[in-house]
């Protein structure tokens, strides 16, 4: 038993280790052909050695991006970008440029290793938003209770769901009332009061009391799957000016290779150049109208805001959006903890004519200091920051989206 859990455990270490390296790989293999490069600076004195190591930025920054666009051309039948910052590159070194080349693979490489690692951790971060859904149910029969699979709750099903807990689906209290915090869905800070017949949602958390719940929708039809699949589409949506950059790629590089061809031989013919010189020149051109910068400007950012954004609880329907966003010039919020900090406090007290300060605070320190709701927390602070301590043992009435009462 021991020799076959160590076995397991070395197995999910390899599994770790692989898919770390198959995460960053790219990125450090960017930074590698970027090492490269500045040793091949640093020893330019020696030529034979430099170039060597110019030669290994090319392979080792170049590999991934070259994979990429041979393997594009061939299943899309199309020219692409990755294709011409090799020809380029390669280009560049043709002519002896052997930094110049690296130095645009190392670009591009690097462009392309950010957006991978971009894309990486957007998914990362829909799978930590996913966790916020519980897996498992307590389901109430006849019989008893017993844990299923929350995927397997249909609608109908009675289930049990404790204080501090996570609801695993949609539906509405059957018994039992609380606050449940439902922040992870409408962004609101304070926890919502939730009695007989109320709706409840599947990820959003039971705070107090303990609660049967009847499910009404199954769990593919509730309000969190539908929130993972919007995060989902908009990760794969596209705004207008990546579909532009594009559609403009094909035509783009088939017009620099079309320029790249004609410079090879018209100057020759019409201009005198030597071979050598018009070979030169068009090695140039073809460097200069590399679109690296083009074309790693806009995917990175959009789905670097969309992750982010899924992770702090901000979901955006698509890139397109935010481009619009960048237009906007007057924005409305209304929700509470979007513009404040989302943590009430007392900002005033009214008393009747008969009531002291002291007397009040007394009172309603004393009963609130029993009760967890944030209000209730926010009288107790702003009564000790009054230098009062309230009673201890008053025995309290709670009613569910009321407030509580006392005799003091």
């Amino acid at each position: 038993m021991q020799l076959e859990i160590g076995k397991q455990s070395q197995q999910n270490r390899h599994t770790f280790h692989f898919e770390n390296w198959r995460q960053h790989g790219e990125l450090i293999a960017a930074l590698l052909s970027g090492l490269l490069i500045l040793a091949g600076w640093l020893l330019s004195g020696n030529e034979t050695l430099s170039v060597v190591l110019f030669i290994l930025a090319f392979c080792i920054g170049g590999f991934a991006k070259a994979k990429e666009g041979i393997q594009e051309t061939l299943s899309e039948k199309t020219l692409n970008v990755e294709l011409l910052m090799i020809f380029a590159a390669v280009g560049s070194a043709l002519i002896g440029y052997w930094a110049e080349g690296a130095v645009l693979i190392f670009i591009f490489s690097l462009s392309g290793a950010l957006e991978t690692y971009t894309l990486n951790k957007s998914k990362r971060d829909l799978t930590s938003l996913m966790k916020l859904e519980p897996e498992e149910a307590v389901l109430l029969e006849e019989e008893g209770t017993r844990t299923v699979a929350a995927a397997d709750l249909q609608a109908g099903d009675l289930i049990l769901v404790k204080p501090g807990e996570r609801i695993a689906a949609d539906g509405e209290i059957e018994t039992g009332k609380t606050s449940i915090d439902e922040s992870a869905l409408t962004g609101e800070s304070i926890p919502a009061e939730k009695t007989l017949g109320d709706a409840v949602f599947a990820g959003t958390v039971n705070l107090s009391g303990s609660l049967t719940v009847r499910v009404t929708k199954a769990n593919e039809d509730s309000l969190f799957k539908k929130i993972i699949r919007l995060v989902e589409s908009a990760q794969n949506s596209v705004s207008p000016s990546q579909a532009f950059i594009e559609r403009f790629e094909n035509i783009y590089v088939k017009g620099v290779l079309l320029a790249v061809g004609l410079l090879l031989f018209l100057p020759h013919f019409l201009l005198g150049w030597s071979w050598s010189e018009t070979f030169y020149r068009a090695m140039v051109f073809m460097v200069v109208a590399s679109p690296c910068a083009l074309v790693a400007s806009i995917m990175p950012a959009a789905l670097s805001l969309i992750s982010n954004g899924a992770r702090n609880g901000l979901l955006v329907k698509g890139s397109v959006f935010l481009e619009k966003l960048g237009n906007s010039k007057i924005v409305a919020l209304d929700k509470t903890g979007t513009i404040t900090n989302g943590k009430p406090g007392v900002e005033d007290m009214l008393l009747a004519a008969d009531i002291g300060e002291r007397e009040c605070l007394e009172a309603a320190a004393a009963i609130e200091k029993q009760s967890g709701h944030p209000l209730a927390k926010a009288i107790v602070e702003y009564a000790e920051a009054k230098g009062i301590e309230p009673a201890a043992n008053v025995s309290i009435e709670e009613t569910s989206g009321f407030g509580v009462q006392a005799q003091y």
